[in-house]
């Protein structure tokens, strides 16, 4: 590439530095647009962080020109004569870098990057010079809606609390009242602002949306991009397009929201974001000799790139409860045509946006019927569909007929004999103590006599598990039953068998002592990359399933339990999506391996919310899609998950036991900013569970009136 710097415009006063491909860059698809970038706000010419400086050498490595120069009066650049206004001396200034540049390249058609300031100058460059044909405004033009205002008041009362931010708006209500009062000298103040020229406010939704339509009309193409940090003004993706759809603008508009890019776009990841937005806007209308850029957010460094359903095979998921629809979010999030197969009438993946959802009777618990549907429903899709189990049972009969579904599909699911060793608990607690890894004492399907045997050594209170959940064998159908007394056990171990149950000494951890990790081993046994939650709480208080979690543990917690996870992982040599939970004595801050599980997992959707796509991540594996860009431990975006209806039973329970008054449940329900079944874009099944719970509320209140 050639740069170089020179003075242009009227009387010489500008500077600039054009950036040019020399004729090996440019290929055999020369640019047919040239690229003006200038100042945000105040900042040299060079961008925030060099920024302008990047793009423009990355423009010229794929044959596209710019330049990049001071606005009058701003860097390098002399100041302006004071004969117009400020806003029309940056259309004129705008002007003169494009005819420099054209009288560089022979280029007359030109694209203006606006960086926050420089958006404006651009909308309003555009009206006058016929010669732009695009526009890349970033961080400007941002127009509320009802939802961004609820997102805005619910992120304040997690911030601040309910009582400091009713205060915040009452005061700042009363400053903009006193403010309108219309006061004589203040008036007189406001008029000469404005009279300045200076951008006091940008134009009103319709007036902004009418002045694009025209933009429209004329061939320019126009794209918004809009950064994260500014979740007062905006804090969605689809706001922009929510806030002008009434006054005609429409998808060809196209938006980009970036959450997780500051407004000045500080760290390296945050650049590379960027630029990689605005290089395949630049490639999309000005050409150049190579295709636009992948990107890699910061936040999608544990994210699959996303793929084009028409190339790629159907995913099939047999869903079981909100581990089947986090699932199919996730995957059809990632672009891919999921099918599911649900098995509860009630089960609200039924109405999700992601999925085409079909029911099937599996009252009878027939295995061969269900293989016999799943094989006919992946014929009829073709293309040697993914088959996506999300419970014990079906992992293990998918890895088990692995051999025989092989022509018709693909399996997401390990080999079966490493899948019956870590299911069962006994196999996973074996390789736990060949990994050195701490397990707690237990006894695997004791007789009345081996029972009373171990008790005399351990000391009760006792939990008994099945070997995974719903394991046939087992006569426990539920996670786990907590026995009190030796007495308790004894008569449990004498009352029916033992079969396929493990009996464990209860170690004190409970709610906020409980950690998941999370990750995805590829065919070598590597981790390809790997996170962790913290339980806060659970149903059944301490021991049940998680209903309010944390992404990621504090970092010193998850260190330790990364460096335990991945002794056991390399132990097994294990492939595929997997979660490990431990738990932590409270007493001897001792870690202990309590559960492996082999297959999706119940805090999927909240995981992918926080931005790691495990489903995705494996699909992309199985399919041979690239994966390799995928970070080992990506930066994670901090967030509490909650399922509503769960933690309603544990705070039941727990404020029954005098552990958790109203208030306090209440503040943490406030932290949340994911909820299992309720998602903007796909809300029918969380209005759904909604249904169920005011149904589930309204007989606990009959029930409790009846008792009464």
């Amino acid at each position: 590439m050639i740069e170089r710097s020179f003075a242009f415009g009227p009387d010489k006063g500008l500077i600039g530095t054009l950036c040019l491909p020399v004729s090996a860059e440019c290929g055999d698809r020369p640019a047919s647009a040239g690229i003006v970038l200038f100042n945000s706000g105040i900042v040299h010419r060079i961008g925030p962080h060099r920024i302008n400086v990047r793009l423009a050498r990355d423009l010229a490595r794929r044959g596209i020109p710019s330049i990049r120069f001071d606005l009058a009066g701003l860097g390098d650049s002399a100041r302006a004569s004071g004969e117009v206004g400020f806003e029309a001396q940056a259309s004129g200034d705008l002007s003169a870098a494009m005819d420099a540049l054209a009288e560089a390249t022979g280029l007359q058609r030109f694209g203006l990057f606006g960086f926050c300031s420089g958006a404006f100058h651009s909308y309003n460059a555009a009206h006058l010079d016929q010669r732009i044909c695009a526009l890349l405004l970033f961080d400007a033009f941002r127009y509320g809606t009802y939802k961004s205002a609820l997102i805005r008041l619910s992120l304040r009362f997690r911030e601040h609390g309910v009582l400091r931010t009713v205060l915040r708006l009452s005061i700042k209500t009363l400053g903009q009242t006193v403010r309108a009062i219309p006061f004589p000298m203040t008036g007189k103040i406001r008029l000469r602002t404005s009279d300045a020229g200076f951008i006091v406010d940008g134009p009103s939704p319709s007036s902004f949306a009418q002045g694009v339509r025209h933009l429209r009309e004329r061939g320019v193409e126009v794209s918004m991009v809009f950064a994260g940090d500014g979740f007062e003004v905006y804090n969605y993706g689809q706001q922009f397009h929510d806030a002008l759809a009434k006054f005609g603008i429409d998808e060809s508009v196209s938006v980009t929201f970036l959450p997780d890019i500051d407004h000045v776009a500080t760290g390296v990841h945050a650049q590379r974001e960027l630029i990689d937005c605005a290089l395949d806007w630049a490639t999309g209308f000005a050409g150049g000799h190579l295709p636009p850029v992948v990107r890699r957010r910061h936040s999608d460094s544990a994210l699959p790139r996303k793929v084009d359903a028409a190339e790629h095979p159907p995913a099939l998921v047999l869903s079981r409860t909100i581990t089947g629809l986090g699932t199919i979010r996730s995957l059809g999030k990632a672009g891919i045509d999921v099918h599911a197969v649900y098995f509860d009438k009630q089960d609200p993946v039924r109405f999700s946006r992601y999925c085409k959802a079909s029911y099937f009777d599996d009252s009878a618990q027939d295995e061969d019927a269900l293989l016999a549907h799943v094989v006919a429903y992946a014929r009829r899709l073709g293309n040697r569909p993914v088959v996506v189990p999300t419970c014990d049972a079906h992992a293990l009969m998918l890895a088990r007929h692995r051999e025989a579904l092989r022509d018709d599909c693909r399996i997401m699911a390990g080999d079966y004999a490493t899948m019956t060793g870590l299911i069962n608990k006994n196999g996973l607690y074996a390789q736990a103590a060949l990994a050195g890894v701490k397990t707690i004492p237990a006894v695997v399907a004791p007789t009345l006599e081996e029972a009373r045997t171990w008790s005399a050594v351990h000391p009760a209170p006792y939990l008994i598990k099945p070997f995974y959940t719903g394991a046939p064998a087992a006569r426990l159908k539920q996670k786990n039953l907590v026995l009190q007394t030796r007495e308790e056990l004894l008569d449990y171990v004498a009352a029916d068998s033992m079969e396929a149950l493990i009996v464990q000494r209860l170690i004190r951890g409970g709610d906020g002592h409980v950690f998941d990790y999370y990750g995805y081993c590829d065919r070598d046994g590597r981790v390809v990359t790997q996170t962790s939650r913290r339980r806060w709480r659970q149903n059944i208080p301490d021991f049940g399933t998680c209903t309010i979690g944390e992404i990621p543990a504090e970092p010193r917690i998850e260190a330790e339990i990364f460096a335990s996870s991945q002794r056991l992982l390399r132990q097994v040599h294990y492939h595929g999506i997997v979660m490990i939970e431990w738990l932590r004595d409270r007493a001897s801050g001792d870690l202990y391996v309590i559960d492996f599980n082999a297959r999706p997992f119940m805090g999927i959707g909240h995981l992918t919310a926080a931005g790691m796509n495990l489903p995705a991540i494996a699909y992309g594996d199985l399919v041979g899609s690239d994966i390799s860009h995928i970070e080992q431990t990506p930066l994670m975006k901090h967030l509490v998950g909650l399922d509503l209806l769960r933690d309603i039973e544990s705070f039941i329970a727990k404020r029954g036991r005098g552990e958790l008054g109203l208030l306090a449940w209440l503040d943490s329900l406030l932290k949340c900013g994911y909820f299992y079944y309720f998602e903007w874009q796909d809300m029918a099944p969380g209005l759904a569970r909604q249904w169920h719970i005011f149904k589930r509320a309204l007989s606990y209140l009959r029930k409790k009136q009846r008792l009464d």
